[in-house]
């Protein structure tokens, strides 16, 4: 498929965060998460040692796109048609051919999973827990290790409590407000404050970013920013992203988004007007398009996609065709698949993993990508070879038939804008 053009494609374009606008230094936060998590498990009962890791050949474990399946206390990998490719039931333990298939038949298939979920916690039957994002794969780590202490018997937990403690400790770690009231970062978990401390030990800064962004207001195009984290941190990384005046290089900004109910709710939620007097920081709540401000930079609250076509069609005069959107984003689901399911709208994901196979794209940057090959095999994330045939991994496949393109960073969009 060709590639977008941007200026002549789309009248609007939107992004995602985390993993998308703001490029982490994927070996830095791995190796930092799962040393958190797992000392935050040994917090919730289990052994000592849970937090004992060697980085060095343990972290390769962390690999994008698997499932925990819970039922069988195994890390899974997918091809297409959900066949089990790969499995471990602990750190660099992998199961044969023969094994696998004991588990889930001939041709070994993971009936369970069903698209597009992410978690499915059930103690009777049929539970999983999907790793996509690099805020996901540190967890990969915790969960094989936590396996390894449960098959040898060195605690009385089982797999699902594996599942109910990570739950636990991403309420914990990173869900720092609910619907009531919106908690300070500096002081929750034992994430945020790390960040806080010193951004740039895990996020980029992009000044090129900068004259991207430029160019596609300047081409006439609304810039909006879609993402789940809260005011608070999405002001801290994008301000270690492009600068203090990041808000400048948007028309409209919305924080704590609900992605993907952002794009699905049958209810869409308001948008909230920042209210810093309330605990929630929830304020004015906007339904309707024509209340949304015309004037560019404004932050919201939440939010969702209907409302904001509407808002383009009002501001951008568009009234007698479709308003065509793109919008980038790392998470295959919440992403790139959820924004393709609105009429206009082309989700295009963003696949750190391609920069592996085409250097160029690094911009001669340091891309700090996590080198999985010493555990799942060479150049084993977007096909499988190791039950014979190669084979596509099945969470890519799934984004190459939703969304209309990937790339595996935004600094590379230039190439999208007839440069």
């Amino acid at each position: 498929m060709q590639p977008p053009n941007l200026l002549t494609d789309y009248d609007a374009v939107g992004f995602d965060a985390d993993h998308c606008l703001v490029k982490y230094n994927n070996v830095e936060l791995v190796k930092f998460l799962v040393k958190i998590e797992a000392e935050e498990f040994v917090e919730l009962g289990w052994p000592k040692e849970m937090a004992e890791f060697d980085y060095e050949n343990d972290l390769p474990v962390c690999l994008n796109a698997t499932i925990f399946d819970i039922d069988n206390g195994l890390v899974i990998k997918l091809a297409k048609g959900q066949e089990v490719i790969q499995a471990m039931k602990g750190i660099n333990k992998k199961l044969n051919k023969q094994e696998i298939e004991s588990v889930y038949g001939t041709p070994p298939i993971f009936k369970n999973y069903q698209w597009p979920n992410t978690t499915h916690l059930h103690q009777n039957k049929g539970a999983y827990w999907v790793f996509l994002t690099y805020f996901d794969t540190p967890k990969v780590a915790v969960v094989l290790k936590a396996i390894e202490l449960v098959n040898s018997g060195k605690t009385s937990k089982t797999y699902f409590d594996i599942a109910v403690d990570l739950r636990t400790m991403v309420y914990r770690f990173y869900v720092h407000y609910n619907e009531k009231e919106v908690h300070p970062i500096a002081t929750f978990g034992k994430y945020f404050s790390e960040v806080i401390k010193d951004p740039s030990r895990f996020i980029q800064f992009q000044p090129e970013l900068r004259d991207s962004l430029d160019k596609l207001r300047k081409a006439g195009k609304k810039v909006f920013l879609g993402t789940n984290s809260h005011t608070e941190y999405a002001n801290l990384i994008m301000t270690a992203t492009l600068g203090d005046d990041w808000r400048s290089f948007f028309d409209i900004i919305c924080c704590a988004c609900r992605k993907p109910l952002y794009f699905w709710d049958m209810k869409p939620a308001p948008f909230y007007v920042v209210d810093p007097k309330m605990p929630n920081l929830k304020g004015r709540a906007i339904l309707d398009a024509n209340d949304l401000s015309a004037e560019p930079h404004q932050t919201y609250i939440e939010g969702n996609s209907k409302t904001l076509t509407h808002y383009f069609e009002r501001t951008m005069g568009i009234y007698d065709r479709e308003v065509r959107v793109a919008f980038f984003g790392d998470h295959y689901i919440t992403d790139a698949h959820a924004a393709s399911t609105n009429p206009g709208w082309d989700g295009i994901a963003v696949v750190e993993e391609l920069a592996l196979f085409d250097p160029e794209l690094e911009d001669g940057k340091e891309s700090q990508h996590v080198i999985t090959d010493k555990s799942w095999g060479k150049d084993a994330y977007f096909a499988d070879g190791t039950r014979g045939n190669l084979k596509l991994n099945y969470f890519i496949g799934q984004v190459e038939d939703s969304a209309r393109y990937m790339l595996p960073f935004v600094r590379n969009i230039d190439m999208w804008m007839g440069q």
